[in-house]
């Protein structure tokens, strides 16, 4: 893949990450469970933050991976000096967090969780136009 291309990838990924950022952490799927799945909301729970935040020059990251991006002071970039406002491993998953009551989730409960948080993220998800331009 050529650097254009990556450079391509990394402002869609970023438009993305921007257009669903309200979305993706705990009080957001919360209270679409609380509209949608009361019977479910019960089982999860989150006292701290879902989400980090943001240190340094995540952008660049993005394109340039860690090595790409050395700390303007010429040292050498880790996830320690600069990372993107969510969890993750990597640069790979865009991620918040929440705790599942397993001393009362059964495994039924396990798999509708799963899929009441993929439809809200899905219900969530921006359109695109023909052109596969994210549009909303």
């Amino acid at each position: 893949m050529s650097d254009h291309e990556v450079e391509h990838l990394a402002q869609g990924l970023e438009v993305l990450i921007d257009l669903m950022d309200v979305h993706i952490g705990y009080a957001g799927l919360r209270d679409h469970l609380i509209a949608e799945r009361p019977d479910l909301v019960e089982l999860l729970r989150r006292d701290k933050p879902s989400r980090l935040k943001a240190r340094g020059d995540w952008e660049r990251v993005m394109i340039g991976g860690f090595k790409g991006a050395p700390l303007a002071d010429e040292t050498k970039n880790s996830r320690r000096r600069t990372s993107p406002d969510f969890f993750g491993d990597g640069t790979l998953r865009f991620e918040a967090i929440a705790e599942i009551d397993f001393d009362r989730a059964s495994a039924l409960d396990l798999i509708e969780l799963i899929d009441s948080t993929l439809a809200y993220l899905s219900l969530q998800q921006p359109e695109r136009d023909p052109g596969d331009n994210v549009v909303s």
